[in-house]
């Protein structure tokens, strides 16, 4: 019997345009059992429905965590001791305007891993946006970060910031610029990473980077940098 959407009452008592009380009892017996297997059936299928969804997402969890192990993560190279990835945590924007030195705090502190990064930095200004390599090793022995270089490329000669290199008490930093450096809707990113020496396996700098403006103070610092440039050809001879 299926589902009825109506029962015949009447208007009023004897008018015999009902079809009984008997009969009216039936059908909502009736609709009531049609609704609850309807019901069953549903929830049945949402049942199914969410095994199936749980055991492909098992499923692709399990061929993504052996495409991994088996081939490696996207974009990462780590062979004959040297290891070359992009940081996933390794980038962060700026609203309005910033005053401080950019702070780059790496993932490991003294560990006697020798690197270079990628950095880029985007300015809310004509040509002031720019780019660095910067490149240093993390000596144990001394404490202290040993035989650093960088290179900023940018268009114009006031982005010739001076690069230090220090330690927050916690981590290895770098910090660009100076603690009154102004910045308009900065954003920063660590495109590549070079690792090699000592302590270069990517689980160790894949994630744990952190990218802040610094207002405070310039902590620890063992190497600094000035007169990084060159400049493009153009705005050379212009400034």
């Amino acid at each position: 019997m299926g589902f009825k959407n109506e029962i015949k009452t009447g208007l009023t008592e004897g008018d015999g345009n009902g079809a009984g009380l008997r009969t009216n009892m039936r059908i909502l017996i009736a609709n009531d059992v049609y609704l609850k297997k309807d019901v069953d059936s549903i929830l049945k299928t949402t049942g199914l429905l969410a095994r199936d969804t749980q055991e492909l997402f098992e499923a692709d969890k399990k061929i993504g965590e052996r495409i991994t192990k088996e081939v490696g993560l996207p974009g990462v190279v780590s062979v004959n001791t040297v290891t070359t990835l992009t940081p996933l945590d390794g980038a962060r924007g700026f609203s309005a305007t910033s005053m401080g030195a950019i702070k780059i705090r790496l993932p490991n502190s003294w560990n006697n891993s020798m690197l270079k990064l990628f950095i880029e930095v985007y300015d809310y200004t004509t040509n002031e946006s720019f780019s660095l390599i910067v490149s240093g090793y993390l000596y144990t022995g001394g404490t202290t970060w040993y035989n650093t270089s960088v290179q900023i490329l940018g268009s114009k000669t006031d982005r010739n910031f001076t690069v230090r290199f220090g330690h927050d008490g916690t981590k290895c930093c770098i910090y660009i610029g100076e603690l009154n450096s102004a910045w308009r809707y900065v954003k920063v990113a660590i495109t590549r990473a070079m690792l090699s020496h000592l302590n270069y396996s990517p689980d160790l700098w894949l994630k744990g980077w952190q990218i802040s403006i610094e207002t405070k103070s310039l902590q620890n610092i063992t190497r600094t940098h000035a007169n990084n440039l060159p400049v493009s050809k153009y705005y050379k001879n212009s400034y």
